[in-house]
């Protein structure tokens, strides 16, 4: 089985963070799309948001519903701007055809690239310490010094009350393993831009190398 040209032009444009098996939320994976997640979740709500950092390849879409267990908020990114801008740029009518096609997706075409959960109420941080062991990471966001715990080698960062004692929200962040597993599973291979960092996960034992959002 191939993708077609399309999501392979799609993916190589995207980021993923992270080294080994990472934590994931919901069945919510590298290689989804928005389409992908309205029918995962089909009778949610689903509204999109902008937050005042969002540039022009960023989409966020906030998830509610009955039977959820708090707000799913997921970041998309969005390739359509930049099939659009190489459509302008190039002067081969079939390939200026081609990229103008890719720029008139739907928003449905976008892929996310992380993901977030905000529980309904705090978690005990030692239900995570319990789940995940001890954590590889800690400190205070830059943003607004809410303290965080991170297991980077899984992807997950977890923002913490005051007293530090109970989570508040977590963010999940795919890792290069999950990446490759996705390709391998989705396509039967890994395509060439990928295939150095699937190799050099294999060989390293796993280290912080999260980001926060």
């Amino acid at each position: 089985m191939t993708l077609p040209l399309r999501s392979l032009l799609l993916i190589t444009g995207l980021a993923f963070a992270g080294i080994a098996q990472a934590a994931i939320y919901r069945d919510i994976g590298p290689l989804d799309t928005l389409g992908d997640t309205k029918k995962r979740f089909p009778s949610a709500k689903f509204e999109k948001l902008a937050p005042a950092w969002a540039q022009e390849d960023d989409i966020m879409y906030k998830i509610t519903g009955f039977g959820l267990s708090g707000t799913i908020v997921v970041k998309f990114h969005d390739e359509r701007p930049r099939w659009r801008k190489q459509a302008e740029e190039t002067t081969d009518q079939d390939t200026k055809k081609m990229f103008a096609a890719f720029a008139n997706d739907s928003d449905d075409s976008v892929q996310v690239q992380w993901v977030r959960w905000i529980p309904i109420d705090p978690i005990p941080l030692q239900r995570f310490l319990a789940k995940y062991g001890p954590p590889e990471g800690k400190g205070f966001a830059d943003e607004d010094l809410q303290p965080f715990r991170e297991w980077t080698s899984q992807g997950l960062s977890a923002y913490l009350t005051d007293d530090e004692k109970a989570v508040v929200r977590v963010d999940f962040n795919f890792t290069t393993d999950e990446e490759c597993g996705a390709w391998k599973a989705k396509t039967g291979s890994v395509p060439a831009f990928l295939q150095g960092r699937c190799i050099a996960s294999t060989q390293k034992a796993p280290h912080t190398n999260a980001k926060n959002h």
